[in-house]
């Protein structure tokens, strides 16, 4: 009988005594990444006049001052794409299409060491012509190249580099669409027909 009470006891101590458990598996997601909150503009203006067209401007080298261009009946509005504060204004002419491209780089080293040359090509609604504007990387300014080129009543544009990194002018009047090769030089714009 003793035996057997040493059997129960073993068995009861047995029962009460805790096994190791497997670890438990942590099924929390793990916190979301770290995040600066930036703040994003979505809306500009108010304009002076009709908006016409918009294209942007990518800075070579500081997004956050990259900017939007605006035509409008009254010209040209640079505004910065972070905060839309204006940065530049070319007024006295109605603003039509617009957009940006790019000239390879500068041919000399720029001071601030950007490369990458910006040009604006803008529709002068009034005057049937094409206009051309250099965009400084550092002052964001925009600057005439030259007197423009004259295309009378268009449709529509589009302007850009070609395989060869040469950029050309398309233009559509009526059922036709014609074709230049743009040489964008230091203080002017030449177009030659292709």
């Amino acid at each position: 009988m003793r035996f057997q009470l040493v059997l129960l006891g073993a068995a009861l101590v047995a029962c009460g005594r805790d096994e190791p458990k497997a670890p438990i598996e942590d099924l929390t997601p793990p916190p979301p990444p770290a995040t600066a909150d930036v703040a994003a503009l979505d809306e500009f203006g108010p304009f002076e006049g009709r908006v016409n067209g918009v294209a942007f401007w990518v800075h070579p080298s500081v997004p956050f001052n990259s900017m939007a261009i605006v035509s409008t009946d009254k010209g040209l509005l640079a505004l910065n794409i972070e905060d839309g504060k204006e940065v530049a204004r070319v007024e006295g002419f109605k603003g039509g299409a617009v957009q940006v491209i790019y000239d390879g780089v500068y041919p000399i080293i720029d001071p601030d060491g950007f490369k990458s040359r910006g040009v604006v090509v803008a529709r002068d609604d009034d005057a049937g012509k094409i206009r051309f504007f250099e965009v400084h990387n550092a002052a964001r300014e925009l600057t005439e190249l030259g007197d423009g080129f004259a295309v009378g009543e268009i449709e529509a544009f589009c302007a850009g580099p070609q395989s060869d990194g040469s950029n050309r002018l398309v233009v559509f009047r009526g059922s036709k669409m014609l074709t230049y090769d743009l040489d964008i030089g230091a203080d002017r714009v030449a177009a030659a027909p292709t």
